[in-house]
């Protein structure tokens, strides 16, 4: 039996994480959410980043991919987004999700989710409008 041949491509890599990731305090602590902390982890967060022996690297990181969420760092996206002002780095800028009126308008999404989600306010407002007194 003759089989054809194929073409394997290879499954996409993850990039490499910076060497400087090894060393970091938060390895340690994968329990805690950094990404989206509640106001107790975010201080928890904060004392684990104060001794970091890689804490520049981890801020500095954050502030050239302008990350917009989480603790870097030892800082919230909000205190990233002053230092990066005040450094002329990229502010950090979160986009709203998918099917929100804010991302059709603002963000000129027109995925389907968010035309449907900028219909259903047009429809609400026009509605509005007509029954206003």
């Amino acid at each position: 039996m003759i089989t054809p041949p194929t073409t394997t491509t290879p499954p996409p890599q993850l990039p490499t994480p910076p060497a400087w990731t090894r060393h970091a305090a938060c390895r340690d602590w994968a329990d805690l959410d950094w990404i989206d902390p509640t106001p107790q982890q975010a201080r928890h967060c904060r004392v684990i980043c104060v001794d970091c022996p890689v804490r520049r690297e981890c801020l500095g990181a954050a502030l050239i991919a302008a990350e917009p969420w989480g603790i870097w760092g030892g800082l919230d996206p909000d205190e990233r987004a002053d230092l990066a002002r005040d450094s002329g780095l990229p502010v950090p800028n979160a986009l709203p999700s998918h099917g929100v009126q804010a991302r059709y308008i603002r963000h000129g999404c027109r995925c389907d989710a968010c035309r449907y989600a900028h219909a259903i306010y047009e429809s609400q407002r026009r509605h509005d409008k007509a029954t206003a007194p």
